[in-house]
Formats: C-alpha cells, sequence, structure tokens
C-alpha cells in the first residue's frame, strides 16, 4: 500500500468600500496531490457492506439495493485483513 497526500491552499479577499460603491477582490491558489495504491488479495482495506437484495429475509429487505443501503440493512460485512495476516 502507498499512500501521498500534498495540500497547499491559499485565500486572500480584500473589500472597499467607496461612496455608494463597493469593490471586492479575491485571489485562491489551491495545490492538490493524491496518490493512492492499493495492493493485495483483496483489496479491501477498509472492509465493506453488503446491501444486496436478499429475498429470504423480508422483514430487511426493501427489494432494492439502494434502499437497503439508505434504510441501514445490510447482509453481511467483509472486514480488512489484520498487519499479521498480510505480511508475506
Amino acid at each position: 500500500m502507498h499512500n501521498i497526500a500534498d495540500t497547499w491552499s491559499f485565500t486572500d479577499n480584500v473589500s472597499k468600500s467607496w461612496n455608494n460603491h463597493l469593490f471586492k477582490v479575491g485571489i485562491q491558489y489551491e495545490h492538490v496531490h493524491y496518490l493512492f495504491t492499493q495492493s493485495g488479495t483483496s483489496d479491501v482495506f477498509t472492509g465493506k457492506f453488503d446491501f444486496s437484495t436478499n429475498n429470504s429475509n423480508s422483514i430487511t429487505n426493501t427489494g432494492y439495493g439502494y434502499s437497503n443501503a439508505l434504510m441501514g440493512y445490510f447482509n453481511g460485512t467483509t472486514n480488512p485483513p489484520t498487519a499479521a495476516s498480510t505480511r508475506r
């Protein structure tokens, strides 16, 4: 697993009121560099939920995977591998 993350941000604003006029000037600079490489046998580092339709359990099944996710109904989970199990 390889992670690189760079974030720079600069924001400045100036407002000037003169008679009945309002002048505004602003500048913004932003640099974002993200590089995430995942490797391994399963590529499940944060775990995952299965929200697919489950016809055997009609109480916690809406019939649609997206609706199951909104209601919080899931069929199962997959946990990430531990550090000891990913060593080679």
